[in-house]
């Protein structure tokens, strides 16, 4: 999360797939090494958003409050009137899932709670859940997620594994 004043020269935000030039704003860059797409979330004023250089016209938008910019394999997609709330509540300690599959669900509880989550039934893949859980223990997130889809959990050792 960047809150960045008004100056005389741009503030970029390099990533792996592009990067976001800034003039005075507040806004989210999302970017892991594990391939998935660089995610810009605007909360306030306005950026630039460009695919990195290869070779080929790099796609670039201008994006403002409200709206969301993603990159991923040099494709840039643009989302207007989004729930900014969604991509910032990591900043208030928040964990907001908005109609997301379980996959996204199991992808991000690994990186807040640094633990390994196997889905054990394929079926389970296409379940989704919308829920907001601020500053809770894993066992009660897993309790939240369990009760919410119908599903059962165990953790064993280091990991959280997901099954019907």
């Amino acid at each position: 999360y960047f809150e960045v004043s008004t100056g005389d020269r741009p503030f970029i935000v390099r990533t792996e797939e592009g990067e976001v030039e800034v003039h005075g704003t507040a806004f989210n860059v999302r970017a892991y090494e594990d391939g998935s797409a660089t995610q810009v979330a605007v909360e306030d004023g306005r950026i630039s958003l460009r695919a990195r250089e290869t070779g080929e016209p790099s796609p670039r938008a201008s994006l403002s409050a409200g709206q969301l910019g993603r990159l991923e394999e040099n494709r840039l997609v643009t989302e207007r009137n989004v729930d900014i709330t969604t991509y910032l509540g990591w900043t208030e300690n928040r964990i907001i899932f908005d109609d997301s599959p379980l996959t996204d669900v199991a992808t991000e509880l690994e990186r807040w709670y640094d633990t390994e989550f196997v889905i054990r039934d394929s079926k389970l893949r296409s379940l989704r859940i919308t829920t907001n859980i601020e500053d809770q223990p894993l066992s009660n997130v897993l309790q939240i997620i369990g009760t919410s889809l119908g599903i059962d959990y165990e953790i064993k050792e280091d990991k959280v594994i997901l099954r019907s």
